[in-house]
């Protein structure tokens, strides 16, 4: 793998950080139509074999056009036909028949969405019908993201489809993308199971430093295991939900969270505190100038989020606790991870 090409999936996968709801997927799915011909014929394809390759060189993509009372995702037109394909993540509120009045035939229709299109309807507790199985029975081009991660993969290795360095690039930047936001998890590797131990160790040092932490000015106290702000655990994702308070304002709880991000091959440790009342929010509010963030010793430059202030521990401190000798060394690394963190409020607003 080149630079380059190392480059291209390092900028889209940070783009996959900040930019992940289902607009800012297409957004970026509708830009590569527009600078690479071979994405667009390969997108467009993708729902609809019957084009031709050089039936797509005239086709122009617009992006939500305003339709009777819908705006689609994708809209183009071919031989006097309407096509749209409309893309969901998570969002299951589908708006097929409505835009059955604008394609007229459900041939004419893509959906792509991060979750498999079940085969039979869903009947909740209150006789309500979610409908899925018409999305088949009515002809209706169904597919996932995932089936899309794995099209373009393919077409990428096809020599009917000729890249030059640079769009090879882009697409697998893009592909990064897709399958960060998409949570896209494949499987490359044969499962080590005695190395599972590791996580139970993880964890096991976490709450132990959560229910004996003390610093200089704070302490820390257990709450819950699990993903931040809640007790519920999420797969490739297993942290602490700790409280605290500093000795200067002993009546003044707030909550953060540690763990550890397994979902990939290299894990990553994050701190983090919710901005919500009831959680980190008295943490954030502490920050006098949260526009000058700094990098810490055992972390990176803060991710300042809507939703959350996120702190991750820096490869330094990483390849320090991969490389400990001792369970001890371990637990001061970390340890000295959660000190920084609990303390950067004070150190912050003392450089501004």
């Amino acid at each position: 793998m080149d630079d380059n090409s190392i480059f291209a999936k390092q900028f889209f996968s940070c783009l996959s950080e900040r930019m992940y709801n289902e607009n800012r997927l297409s957004d970026i799915t509708w830009a590569l139509c527009q600078v690479s011909d071979n994405f667009k014929y390969s997108f467009v394809k993708f729902f609809f074999e019957d084009l031709k390759k050089e039936d797509c060189r005239d086709i122009e993509i617009e992006r939500e056009k305003q339709q009777d009372d819908g705006r689609p995702d994708f809209y183009f037109e071919f031989d006097s036909k309407v096509f749209l394909i409309e893309n969901k993540i998570k969002d299951s509120n589908h708006h097929f028949h409505q835009y059955l009045q604008t394609c007229n035939e459900p041939s004419y229709l893509g959906y792509i969405t991060n979750y498999a299109i079940k085969e039979e309807d869903d009947i909740n507790d209150n006789g309500d019908v979610k409908k899925w199985k018409e999305l088949y029975n009515e002809g209706f081009r169904v597919h996932t993201w995932e089936e899309f991660y794995d099209y373009l993969n393919t077409c990428m290795r096809n020599n009917s489809i000729t890249l030059n360095e640079e769009e090879r690039n882009f697409w697998e930047g893009y592909l990064e993308y897709v399958k960060n936001v998409c949570s896209i998890i494949k499987i490359n590797k044969v499962m080590k199971i005695d190395g599972l131990y590791s996580l139970y160790s993880f964890m096991t040092i976490l709450e132990k430093l959560c229910r004996e932490g003390k610093g200089n000015n704070y302490s820390l106290s257990f709450y819950s295991e699990g993903t931040m702000s809640t007790s519920k655990c999420q797969r490739g994702i297993s942290g602490i939900n700790f409280e605290l308070i500093y000795n200067t304002s002993c009546n003044e709880k707030m909550w953060g969270w540690i763990g550890v991000y397994y979902d990939r091959e290299k894990p990553e440790i994050w701190m983090g505190f919710d901005k919500a009342d009831g959680w980190g929010k008295k943490y954030v509010d502490k920050i006098i100038k949260p526009k000058l963030f700094l990098e810490g010793q055992t972390f990176e430059i803060p991710c300042n989020e809507k939703e959350a202030l996120w702190f991750k521990m820096n490869d330094k401190q990483m390849c320090n606790l991969e490389q400990a000798t001792n369970v001890e060394e371990q637990e001061r690394i970390l340890k000295d991870f959660m000190d920084e963190v609990i303390n950067y409020p004070d150190f912050l607003n003392k450089k501004a």
